[in-house]
Order: structure tokens, then sequence, then C-alpha cells
């Protein structure tokens, strides 16, 4: 089985600036035309949150598994889908970071409006979500990785999926 390559923390710093670039662009054409950077939604960050939670809480058994402290066997096809899982979730953490952060650079463009002062602290609870799924992928993702034997440890054991 192919070994997945790990998610490193500069591409998830690039994906939320390139979707926050693109989110600046879209809230400042938005604001433009006279109407406001969208109320932000709680529901939004309970989910963000909720993934973040289920990621690693899928991942436990994994981790378990590789540091020899669970008894049985680990089915291969499944740590691989929950290294992928990892990686989504860590991706879809920054780019939700970045939108969010676009919002709030475009609110903070204009505080004179009320409206807009009242969605800061919405927006920065979003983004604090967003980096809790961003860091429960990443954090996921090491949890599944197996680091390669040495070449001369004959009694290393059999190797599982990974995630380097």
């Amino acid at each position: 089985m192919k070994a997945h390559k790990e998610i490193r923390l500069q591409t998830l710093a690039l994906v939320a600036a390139v979707t926050g670039v693109i989110g600046v662009l879209v809230f400042s054409l938005l604001t433009r035309g006279g109407s406001l950077v969208p109320r932000p939604s709680l529901l939004a960050g309970v989910l963000l949150v909720a993934m973040g939670g289920i990621v690693l809480w899928l991942a436990r058994p994994v981790k378990r598994y590789l540091e020899g402290e669970a008894k049985g066997t680990l089915d291969p096809l499944r740590a691989a889908r929950v290294v992928v899982l990892a990686q989504a979730a860590a991706l879809t953490g920054a780019a939700a970071a970045g939108w969010y952060l676009s919002q709030i650079v475009v609110v903070a463009t204009d505080l004179s409006l009320v409206a807009n002062r009242g969605r800061l602290l919405p927006l920065s609870a979003l983004v604090v979500a967003a980096l809790a799924l961003a860091a429960a992928g990443v954090v996921a993702q090491r949890w599944c990785r197996i680091d390669p034997p040495d070449a001369g440890d004959a009694d290393s054991p059999p190797a599982a999926p990974s995630a380097s």
C-alpha cells in the first residue's frame, strides 16, 4: 500500500493565505455595492470544533495500536482512511481560517458601522475554531505516522499504513 505524504504546516499556511486573498477580493467587491459581510454563524464554529473532535476520536485507536497499547489487529484500510480524513480536516481548517480571516480584514476597514463592530468577535471565534480543526487534523495525522524502521532492526513490528 502506498504511504501518504504528510501535510506540512507550510502547505496549510499557503492554503490559508490563498483562501484569504480570494476572500478579501470577494468581500471587498461585495461591500463596495453597499452590502455587509454576512453575519457569522455560531453553528459553523460548533461544526468546525465538532469535526476536529471526531477526527481525533477516530485517530485515537490507530495511535493506541501503533504505541502497542491496543490489543488485536488494526485494519490497514481503516488506518489509511483515518490518515486521509486527518489531512482533509487540516486542509479544510486552513481554508476556513483564511476565509474567516479575510472577512475580519474587510470588516476592520469600516468599523464606523455598528454592524461591522458586532461581527469582529464572532468572526474571530470562527478563525479560532477553524485553526482548531486544522490543528486536530495535523495531530491526528501525526498520531497515524509510522516512522521507518532502522535498517538493522529485524525485530521491528510489521508496517501498517502510514502518513509519512
